[in-house]
């Protein structure tokens, strides 16, 4: 997930660039991209929304969407009470499997990019380890419980 924020969203209609991603808001389950939230210049305010079932196709040169319909402004406060469900929310927490077993800090989220499903996060045991072993991709098998500190997932041993 972390690749998509500031790539452009390109509308095929006109084929002009019309904003840059800032941010991803997952479902309330957290199994899905539920939205983009994207920005136009760097000191805008305006919160532009782009619900991921509007996008057409995901590559690293962009974002490509229909038209400017797709897109549509959100109040600030809105996006506020979305937070929660914000990507960035979960970066950074332990992951725990069944056993309760830590498997490392969630550094990525990997997901399919023609539905928006969460399929694997990346996590690392830490910088050295990152360095002499590299990150791992840990598979999502099934839900996953939130707290303020980890996420507790179902997945396969270690």
């Amino acid at each position: 997930m972390n690749d998509l924020f500031d790539l452009p969203v390109i509308s095929i209609a006109d084929d002009e660039t019309l904003h840059t991603v800032k941010g991803v808001l997952l479902s309330e389950d957290r199994r899905k991209i539920s939205a983009l939230i994207c920005k136009k210049g760097i000191v805008s305010k305006q919160i532009i929304v782009l619900p991921y079932k509007k996008v057409i196709s995901v590559s690293s040169n962009g974002i490509m969407i229909k038209d400017m319909k797709s897109l549509f402004r959100m109040r600030q406060e809105e996006c506020q009470l979305q937070e929660m469900m914000s990507c960035e929310n979960i970066i950074g927490k332990f992951l725990i499997n069944n056993s309760g077993d830590i498997l490392g800090a969630v550094r990525d989220i990997f997901f399919n990019p023609l539905n928006g499903t969460v399929i694997a996060f990346e996590v690392s045991e830490g910088y050295l380890d990152e360095l002499l072993k590299g990150r791992r991709q840990i598979p999502l098998e099934s839900g996953c419980r939130f707290s303020d500190s980890c996420v507790a997932a179902a997945t396969r041993g270690r």
